[in-house]
Order: structure tokens, then C-alpha cells, then sequence
């Protein structure tokens, strides 16, 4: 392989050698820079016709440097680079491509710049860049060439690093009575508790843990606290520092899927177009930055960068396109001489992904001719494997079922009297072909959410906002052989007007709902029952914020949030049947998050076992409660026995003292007596309320 030389200087004439190359391409790369005594950077001419070289000098240059220049040895050169420039101004740029008919000859230069700092800018620009998907551009400085030479004959290994013990981080699974765990941040304090049978237990409290807020990671493994440096990540049985990633003024934060990697958001740094600094993707397992991007828009949705299930990719919508980036390398995944995927019309939040294949799906609104339409597309292939058109549409949202069975397209429209409606447009991605099912509303639809682990729906609609209506849906109906969506039941009578439901919140394992009231001040729960279509409870919850299933599906928390309103903060808990099981005050809560656990590995087969065995555990399990309960009862005796001891000895002091005082006065009164009756009914209505208390 033959490969070009020549050292170049700017803002001075400078070239590259060609020799070797066969006329025609010494033409093609011809070029020249004019000299300009105004401007440091000179201008860039290219004869017309060889678009290839004007891409790959406009490419190469960055504002920064260079021109390709013909015969740079019959040309004197000003000086030869000194061994400052080699230290500090002097980099090597290889990879460059040249046409050629073979086109199996690629060039090389050395670059010798005005300033050390545009050397290292060059560095970082051009290092790694793709040119197209065959020719990638790779720059080092001279002066490394030097530390070669400087390299020992001899093999010293180098040493090796102190192993750091940080635990398991999934230690907390391996609880003995199964109990999970959830975070507060309230008043400056951050607290991980116990969910027990009797009520909340400390697991760790630390004061000034966090500064703005905390975050969960997906699979639970991490619990990430954001602070003005940046953020840190805790985790392990003793709960010690894992990393920390240094992002200034840092606001949100975003986890992939796998734990692999974190995403650092300030969108309100003054950003540099050429170190961006607004946007960075770290590795969690190193703590290394992978990259960095410029902040998004003064309007945008977080995250911004949406994850394939796998980690593999990582995508983020422009202005009518997509960016697909592979991981760890962070490169724009290139097909032919497309680095984006060309989407007009592509608005913020108009794409995501499949949370179990690596299929995208994004929508564009309607531009004349052109119809709307939502597609999923597979990657890497970037090959469209199902498209439909909508017309008269005004928005659309995408629902993906938790285990990626379906997609539901909600679509907005407006009659032409202005009435609003709402339509669903459901693609069944597992089946073959993947057929579409079109629900019609003909009215407004405030909520959807899709059963996890299972085939139904529950869409929350009509068109007056204080009374609506709550239906569940199945896709599992059958008509003619063939599964369709058909509607189980629909809820009228709780949707009066005082009761106006606007937010579902599903079980993690199915089969029963919470509908919330979460606005005004009259707010509600129900839970019901979607296999028996019966309401199972329904209480209140003055002021609630939230509503959050635990992991398990046993226990519901709904809290106050300091951060939606002034008072009343706390949290209630209660069962998966409505059973209210604890009113906790917390002054000044801001947080409430369930940890996280990961999903099972078992076997269709294993969890028939499971279902099989469960009497026979549930039998075992229901004796351990009752000796904890039976523990508990006992603890809670004793203490109240001692404190009505102490009660007694401290009346008994008070009565001695006025004794001894009116003995003083000269007045002596006999002591009040106490009857022996009256102790045996002191004793029958402490045993009383005993039996009320823990019956």
C-alpha cells in the first residue's frame, strides 16, 4: 500500500506529496489555499467537479486547518518543525482517502499547527470521525512517537490495582421474610426503610445524603443521589460509594435498562459548540465519559436519549431525524453513507423503543401531501417492518405493553365542529405480519395503561371532565377464530361528579387496579378487581401527590409531596385489597420510590412449580407472621407495663411531696386509698385493650 507525506503550516502555503499516484488523481487533489494577511485561516479552493475532495477538505479543515496542495516537493518548505512543534503543535492525520480507480491507496500528513492549543483541539475533533462508513480518520501527535523509542527491552508488569470490596448489589433480595424496601428524602434527610409486617424499619439514614433529589436504577442495584458537582452512585449490603460522575449544576438524570450506563443532563450551561458540556453518557462500570452533547432546545422531553432494551443503541431525535448511537464506542451507526435516519416532520418525543426487541417506532404528523403515519423500524438494518397512515390527526402517544406484545397508538383528532376524540391504533408486534386493530372512542381519553404481564387495558374517557367513564379492555377476544379487542365491563356509577377519576395505576403482577383522584381537594382512591370486575375498597387521602405499587403487588403507598403542596406531608400505606394499614407523617417529604427489583429468570415450567407449591408455602409463611406478630405483641406488653410502673412511682412521689408539705402547714390529711377492686378493674381494661389492639 503506497502512502502519502508532506508537512503542512498554517496560516502559510502548505502541502501534501502525492507521489506515486497516477495524474488524474494528482488533479483531482489539487487544491489551494490563497494567502489573506487579515485572516488567520485562509480560504479553501477546489476545482469544480470533485465533490469527494471538496467533503473531505471542508472535513478535514474544521475551521482549523488544512488544504491539500500539489507537489509539496517542488515547493520550499518555510522551516522544519522544531523539537518544540514536536511536542506540542505537530499531529498526524492518517486515513485520508484519495479517488483513485483501485481505491486501495489512502494518505497520511503531518500537521503542524500555529498554537499547542489548536493541535489539541485538531486531536480531539478529527480523532475516531467517520468520513463515510469505509474511511475514519486517526490523529496522534509526533511527540508520542518519541515515548516509543523511550520504551524499556525489558517487560516490567505493571501493578496491579488494590481490589476494592463494594458488595453485592443485590444483597437486600436475599431478606429472609422477602420484605422490600423503599427511599425517602424529606428536610435534608435520606432514609432507606424496611417494609416489615409491623411497619417501617431503618435500613440507613444519612443527613445531607442528597442535595436535590434521589433516583432508583431500573433493575434496583443503585441508588443515585444528584448534587451540585454531579451525581453519585450507592449501593451494595454497607451502602458505600460505587462512583461518582463530576457534571456542574447537574439537574436530571436517566439510567439505561441494563445498569449499564447513565445519562447527565444541565440544560442551562453556557455550552461550547466544540466541548459540549450540557449532555454527557457515562459507563457506569469505569465512571469514564463516553460522550458529550450540546443541551437540547429551550422545550424538550426528558430523557432525551431513549435506550434499546439491550444497551446496544441509543438514540435522539433532531430536527427531522434520528441519531442512532452504538455503545460503548458512541458512534453514529452508519448504513451506506447515512449516519441519521431522515425523518420529516419528527417531532421531540414522537419515537421509542421496544423494552424487548430492538424495533423503533416513531410517528410524523400529517404534511401536505403526505398523510400521517407511525412506523417501526428495525435496527440496525434501518428496514421499515410496519407502517399504517392516519389522517386527521393532531397528536399521538405511544403506550408499548411492558413485555413488548402490542404497541397502542392513542391518536387525538378534532371534528371539523371542533369536538374533540380520541382512536387507538394497536399493533400486535409479536404476531405475524403484525396486524393492526383500530378502536374507536368518539371521545376524549384522559388516561391509558396497559396490565402488566397480561393482555388487557383500562382507558379512562368522555367528554365532561368531572364525570368520566373507566372501561377494560381485553385482546384476547375471540370472534371467528381470530383475537380482537373486546370490552370486558365499564364503571359508570363511581365516576360522579365529586369522584372524577383521571389517573390508573396497575399492579405490577396484574390483574387489579388503583383509579386516583389526584387533584382538587377531595382525593380519592378505589381498588378493583379486573377478573372479578368488582371494586374490592376505596378510601381517601387528603392532598395526595402520588400513587406507587410495590414491586411485589402486596402494598400501595400514596404520599404528599413537599415539592405539590405546603402541608399534610406523609405517606399512607395500604393493601393490594384497600386496606389502610399506616398514616406516617414526614415532615417535609419530597420523595417517596419503591426499590426496584429485577425480573425473574423462571421457566414457564418453574413458575407452574411455583403456583403449585404455594398452599404449601403459604401455610409456612403465615406462621412466621404470626410469631413475628406474636413477638411484637409481647415487646409491646412489656413496654407498656414499665412505662405504667414509672407512671405509678412518679404519682407516688407527687403524693408524698404534698403530703410532706401539708404536714409543714400543720394540716395533716390521710392518703387517698386505693381499693384492691380497683386494681383488678385497672387490670381487666388494660387486658381489654390489649385484645382490641392486637386482635
Amino acid at each position: 500500500m503506497q502512502r502519502a507525506r508532506g508537512s503542512l503550516k498554517l496560516p502559510h502555503r502548505a502541502g501534501v506529496d502525492l507521489g506515486g499516484l497516477t495524474e488524474a488523481s494528482k488533479y483531482a487533489c489539487d487544491a489551494h489555499i490563497k494567502d489573506s494577511s487579515d485572516s488567520a485561516q485562509g480560504r479553501v479552493t477546489v476545482p469544480s467537479g470533485h465533490k469527494l475532495l471538496y467533503k473531505i477538505v471542508t472535513f478535514i479543515s474544521l475551521k482549523i486547518f488544512t488544504a491539500l496542495i500539489k507537489d509539496i516537493a517542488e515547493q520550499e518548505i518555510p522551516r522544519f518543525p522544531t523539537d518544540e512543534d514536536l511536542l506540542s503543535s505537530v499531529i498526524a492525520v492518517d486515513g485520508i482517502p484519495v479517488i483513485d480507480s483501485s481505491r486501495k491507496v489512502f494518505c497520511f500528513c503531518f500537521v503542524d499547527f500555529g498554537s499547542p492549543a489548536d493541535a489539541e483541539k485538531a486531536l480531539r475533533l478529527l480523532n475516531g470521525r467517520h468520513l463515510d462508513s469505509k474511511h475514519i480518520f486517526r490523529t496522534f501527535k509526533l511527540s508520542s512517537l518519541d515515548n516509543y523509542s523511550k520504551i524499556n527491552d525489558e517487560f516490567v508488569p505493571p501493578p496491579e490495582p488494590e481490589f476494592q470490596e463494594t458488595g453485592d448489589y443485590q444483597s437486600w433480595l436475599l431478606d429472609k421474610h422477602c420484605n422490600d424496601q423503599f427511599v425517602m428524602f424529606h428536610d435534608r434527610m435520606t432514609s432507606v426503610m424496611w417494609n416489615t409486617k409491623t411497619g417501617a424499619q431503618p435500613c440507613i439514614e444519612r443527613d445531607h445524603w442528597a442535595e436535590q433529589y434521589v433516583a432508583w436504577s431500573p433493575k434496583g442495584s443503585f441508588l443515585a443521589t444528584v448534587h451540585q458537582q454531579g451525581v453519585a452512585l450507592w449501593g451494595g449490603e454497607y451502602w458505600k460509594k460505587i462512583q461518582r460522575f463530576e457534571h456542574s449544576g447537574v439537574q436530571l438524570l436517566d439510567f439505561s435498562p441494563c445498569e449499564k450506563y447513565i445519562v447527565t443532563c444541565n440544560n442551562e450551561i453556557v455550552d461550547d459548540r466544540d466541548n459540549p458540556r450540557a449532555i454527557i453518557i457515562w459507563d457506569i462500570r469505569t465512571g469514564a465519559k463516553l460522550r458529550c452533547f450540546q443541551k437540547a432546545g429551550k422545550e424538550f422531553s426528558w430523557p432525551v436519549f431513549k435506550w434499546s432494551h439491550d444497551d446496544k443503541y441509543v438514540a435522539r431525535p433532531g430536527d427531522d431525524y434520528i441519531a442512532i448511537y452504538e455503545t460503548p464506542s458512541m458512534k453514529t451507526l452508519v448504513k451506506g453513507e447515512k449516519k441519521t435516519i431522515l425523518v420529516e416532520g419528527l417531532r421531540d418525543a414522537s419515537f421509542s423503543w421496544s423494552p424487548t426487541v430492538r424495533h423503533l417506532a416513531f410517528w410524523v404528523p400529517e404534511k401536505d401531501p403526505h398523510p400521517a403515519r407511525v412506523a417501526l423500524l428495525e435496527i440496525p438494518s434501518k428496514q421499515i417492518v410496519r407502517s399504517k397512515n392516519l389522517f386527521n390527526i393532531e397528536h399521538a402517544t405511544m403506550h408499548w405493553h411492558e413485555n413488548g406484545y402490542y404497541l397502542c397508538v392513542k391518536v387525538d383528532s378534532k371534528s371539523k365542529k371542533g369536538k374533540e376524540f380520541s382512536s387507538f391504533e394497536i399493533f400486535r408486534v409479536k404476531e405475524k405480519s403484525i396486524p393492526v386493530d383500530t378502536l374507536e372512542t368518539n371521545e376524549p381519553v384522559y388516561a391509558f395503561s396497559w396490565e402488566p404481564n397480561g393482555h388487557r387495558f383500562v382507558v379512562i374517557h368522555g367528554h365532561q371532565k368531572n364525570s368520566l367513564n373507566v372501561t377494560v379492555y381485553t385482546m384476547k377476544g375471540r370472534q371467528s377464530g381470530i383475537d380482537q379487542v373486546t370490552r370486558l365491563f365499564i364503571i359508570y356509577e363511581v365516576l360522579i361528579e365529586l369522584r372524577p377519576f383521571r389517573t390508573v395505576v396497575w399492579s405490577p403482577k396484574g390483574s387489579r387496579f388503583v383509579l386516583a383522584n389526584l387533584y382538587g381537594a377531595n382525593r380519592s382512591l378505589e381498588f378493583w378487581d379486573a377478573d372479578s370486575a368488582t371494586r374490592l375498597n376505596q378510601g381517601e387521602h387528603y392532598l395526595a401527590s402520588r400513587v406507587e405499587w410495590d414491586p411485589t403487588g402486596r402494598y400501595v403507598a400514596t404520599y404528599v409531596s413537599a415539592w405539590s403542596e405546603p402541608t399534610e406531608h406523609g405517606y399512607y400505606l395500604w393493601t393490594s385489597q384497600g386496606r389502610l394499614l399506616h398514616r406516617v407523617p414526614v415532615p417535609k417529604l419530597c420523595q417517596f420510590a419503591w426499590r426496584p427489583r429485577p425480573k425473574d429468570d423462571l421457566s414457564p415450567e418453574e413458575l407452574k412449580l411455583v403456583e403449585k407449591k404455594a398452599r404449601e408455602w403459604a401455610s409456612r409463611f403465615d406462621k412466621e407472621d404470626r410469631e413475628i406478630e406474636g413477638k411484637v405483641t409481647e415487646n409491646e406488653r412489656k413496654w407498656r407495663r414499665a412505662q405504667l410502673a414509672q407512671w405509678r412511682t412518679a404519682l407516688a412521689k407527687v403524693e408524698a411531696a404534698k403530703t410532706a408539705l401539708r404536714e409543714s402547714w400543720g394540716r395533716v390529711e390521710p392518703p387517698p386509698q386505693v381499693t384492691q377492686d380497683w386494681i383488678e378493674i385497672e387490670d381487666e381494661d388494660e387486658e381489654l385493650l390489649e385484645r382490641k389492639v392486637f386482635a
